[in-house]
């Protein structure tokens, strides 16, 4: 939501908030998305005959961990992206039927913590 990354951990019962800043996926949530800015780092480069999987760091925050898009390749279409933390952890998120002609509302991307 904007700049914070909300998400509920489920076994423990906690709603955590942080800075789309101190993470990798913050490269997303940019007006433009592109490869080259001063502040990534690509790291690796996959492809074989089905995908592209791109891996790359934030400079100033190589602690945050490495993150990952991965592409189908005909026709080009982005399908998956990971992220490895530090301890070598990986979660991975895969989408499906993507529709890009529709906005979603802003109330999706908020999580109601009923303690506030």
């Amino acid at each position: 939501n904007g700049s914070i990354l909300s998400y509920h951990d489920i076994e423990l019962d906690e709603i955590s908030r942080i800075s789309t800043n101190t993470t990798p996926a913050s490269f997303l949530t940019r007006p433009n998305i592109s490869f080259s800015s001063k502040d990534v780092q690509i790291t690796n480069i996959q492809k074989d005959d089905n995908f592209i999987k791109i891996s790359l760091l934030k400079k100033n925050r190589k602690d945050a961990g490495e993150f990952s898009l991965i592409f189908k390749n005909s026709p080009l279409e982005f399908v998956k992206m990971e992220v490895k933390n530090d301890l070598g952890q990986i979660v991975s998120v895969t989408l499906n039927n993507i529709d890009m002609k529709s906005s979603i509302p802003n109330k999706f991307f908020v999580i109601k913590d009923n303690n506030f």
